[in-house]
């Protein structure tokens, strides 16, 4: 036989006074959330007319999207910053870092900013490792003078680099987001490495003059001013001051692979947001030059054709230099990377060559006594080529 359950008892009553204490208490909260939500009106009260209809939600929408447009191109102009700073990434044994050509060095820390006229040495137990924004990086080796000569940057992803080896050795890694219209150039006081999206060594001798790359990765134009050699991978070659580069039997490419591989660390994946902030400010960028808002600063001096006038104008200033040359004779030789040759002064040199793309010269060229042609790019978009002879400065139509 079941049993039924026993009933339930019914709640006890609540009393008078109980009753009007929890209906006090739900007023009380009703008049919280009351305000709450005046306030919460009173805050975006100015939005209430713009969502009061099918067009005021549509404004609203066109000021957000707006203000996120705004935001994205303020924090792309911030990624350009830092288009024109390296930083050293890790390095070993005696290594001595000279901040804007100051003759007092600096301690080294990791993760140190480089800008450029920035000095790296090593001594003969040191390395120290470089890297750039875009994922590039430069192994610089034992007993090395390495300066950051040039960092320069377009919105139409051109990035012009160049790099000084002193004395010593470095073995570059250029980034597959470099850039196809840009270049890395690896020099020493008397050649130029160029290269694309590459593997190379780049090795100086201060006391024979002499200049050797080896490729692992890709092709390098090795230039003097005495002539130009493409060097593919596998190979190697060596210039003897200013003469031609001519090939040479390859040398140390497992150390220079070895090297090649470990600076592939430093190529990672850039921000999700970096792909778009670029489109946008290349968008925008023909209302940005002309007044003044290029990559990295806030200057008239950065327009593109203010740049092609600073050209023409250190040209000019290479005219009038070898004009006034002893005995009026133009010189045999000119180097590519330092003016050597012309017999300006430091401040002088460094003034010319920093109108030039590269912060270099193209080639020069003796075609007599007094005849010559010297040839040099701008910095603007086009690296619009230029040449200067004894009659005078002319772009030159490629």
């Amino acid at each position: 036989m079941r049993l039924s359950p026993a009933p339930k008892a019914p709640p006890p009553k609540k009393s008078a006074a109980e009753d009007f204490m929890e209906a006090f208490k739900e007023q009380n909260k009703k008049h919280e959330r009351d305000q709450r939500d005046k306030k919460r009106r009173a805050k975006w009260s100015w939005l209430g007319p713009w969502m009061d209809s099918g067009r005021g939600r549509l404004k609203t929408l066109a000021l957000l999207a707006g203000f996120a447009f705004f935001a994205l191109l303020a924090d792309g102009m911030r990624r350009e910053r830092d288009e024109f700073t390296a930083n050293l990434a890790a390095f070993a044994g005696q290594v001595a870092v000279y901040l804007g050509g100051k003759a007092t060095p600096a301690a080294p820390k990791t993760a140190m900013p480089l800008a450029t006229k920035d000095l790296v040495t090593t001594a003969v137990d040191g390395t120290a490792t470089v890297a750039f924004p875009d994922g590039s990086a430069v192994l610089v080796e034992p007993y090395t003078q390495f300066e950051v000569r040039l960092m320069d940057y377009g919105r139409t992803d051109v990035r012009d680099r160049s790099i000084l080896v002193r004395s010593g050795a470095v073995v570059a890694r250029v980034s597959k987001r470099f850039g196809l219209r840009s270049q890395t150039s690896i020099c020493t006081p008397t050649a130029v490495a160029a290269a694309r999206g590459t593997g190379f060594l780049v090795a100086y001798n201060p006391r024979t003059r002499d200049t050797f790359v080896s490729v692992v990765d890709g092709t390098v134009d090795f230039r003097t001013s005495g002539g130009s050699l493409q060097v593919g991978p596998g190979q190697a070659a060596l210039a003897r001051g200013g003469d031609p580069p001519a090939l040479q039997p390859p040398g140390a490419q497992d150390r220079v692979r070895a090297a090649f591989d470990q600076l592939a660390r430093f190529e990672q994946p850039p921000h999700w947001l970096y792909a778009l902030e670029k489109r946008l400010l290349s968008l925008v960028d023909p209302g940005l030059r002309p007044i003044g808002m290029v990559p990295g600063r806030w200057t008239l001096a950065g327009t593109d054709g203010a740049r092609r006038r600073q050209c023409v104008a250190a040209l000019q200033r290479i005219q009038q230099q070898l004009a006034g040359l002893a005995g009026d004779q133009s010189p045999e030789e000119v180097s590519i990377v330092t003016l050597e040759g012309l017999q300006f002064d430091e401040l002088t040199r460094d003034q010319v060559l920093d109108a030039f793309a590269g912060n270099m010269i193209e080639g020069y060229r003796k075609n007599g006594p007094t005849n010559y042609v010297l040839r040099a790019r701008a910095r603007d978009r086009a690296r619009t080529l230029h040449e200067v002879t004894e009659d005078g400065v002319r772009e030159v139509q490629e």
